[in-house]
């Protein structure tokens, strides 16, 4: 078994319904046209990140010092407008741990209804091996702009 999956087996904390919450007021620079869409609604990509964000929180007590969560893949149906000035909350529940991978539900609302669905998988990382693997894919961790 990996370190990381040895890990996963000592943290009793980590169970299934654990949950993460993000409230969030929609703002200008969330829309879509901020984004060089074309629609004054919430864009996609802000949701997806509250969606992460809520994950990160869900688990963030149950980690060991020095680990964090990284996300590795999305499922994700962004169901309806949402204008600015709308405050959204995204719920993110953990379903199951399987090895160093967090299956997470994701539901967002937007006190008109459901605006966000689906699934969301984390894995258990440590940040500095995160940065090490960027080192040898691209010869830095620093940003060229």
């Amino acid at each position: 078994m990996s370190e990381i999956g040895d890990l996963i087996a000592t943290l009793p904390g980590l169970t299934p319904g654990l949950e993460g919450r993000m409230t969030h007021l929609v703002r200008s620079q969330d829309l879509a046209d901020a984004w060089q869409g074309e629609v004054s609604a919430l864009a996609s990509a802000p949701v997806i990140w509250l969606a992460e964000l809520a994950c990160m929180r869900a688990v963030a007590a149950a980690l060991p010092p020095g680990h964090t969560t990284v996300g590795v893949g999305f499922d994700l149906r962004h169901l309806a407008p949402t204008p600015a000035g709308v405050t959204i909350e995204i719920t993110a529940r953990l379903n199951r741990a399987i090895g160093r991978s967090l299956l997470f539900e994701v539901r967002g609302t937007d006190g008109a209804g459901i605006i966000l669905d689906g699934r969301m998988t984390r894995h258990i990382a440590e940040p500095a091996v995160v940065l090490q693997q960027m080192t040898r894919r691209h010869g830095t961790t620093r940003p060229s702009v």
